[in-house]
């Protein structure tokens, strides 16, 4: 007789396609982007990339150190795997948000204004696996000094 499927349980799980996970750009990055990578993306929920925040109030649950959270978010940053969306400023309720590369962008909510050259819909802007001189979008967040720019120029 055969086995029965489990069904999946229910409930929200993380999105990151595996050829991003295989990607030169992903595996080249230290274990601290890694965990921030999936601390965001756990506020993914389908339709608010370009939403996500990796901002020090939301992140201390999750044990993050302020530096470090910094350089880990300025290693994705400058690897093509998050774009900011909106660079925050000092003031409660107005964080930096951000997108996964690899999802479109959706459409900002509530009166959030979107940084110049952000252009919501379908189409992903793939930054993880082109080289950075393509991106329209430079990055905003200062580069960790022992951040290692060779997997930036691997043809991916």
């Amino acid at each position: 007789m055969a086995k029965r499927r489990q069904k999946p349980e229910n409930g929200s799980y993380i999105q990151c396609p595996h050829r991003v996970y295989d990607s030169p750009r992903f595996r080249g990055l230290g274990a601290q982007a890694h965990k921030l990578l999936n601390n965001v993306m756990v506020q993914y929920k389908g339709n608010n990339n370009g939403h996500l925040s990796a901002c020090f109030s939301i992140m201390r649950d999750y044990g993050w150190a302020k530096g470090t959270l910094y350089r880990a978010l300025g290693e994705l940053e400058h690897s093509g795997i998050f774009v900011v969306t909106r660079k925050g400023v000092k003031k409660r309720g107005c964080p930096t948000l951000l997108a996964a590369t690899w999802f479109g962008i959706d459409e900002p909510k509530n009166g959030t204004e979107f940084r110049e050259g952000i252009m919501p819909g379908r189409q992903s802007l793939g930054y993880w696996c082109t080289h950075p001189s393509t991106w329209k979008l430079k990055p905003t967040l200062k580069a960790p000094a022992n951040f290692d720019f060779t997997s930036l120029i691997l043809e991916d």
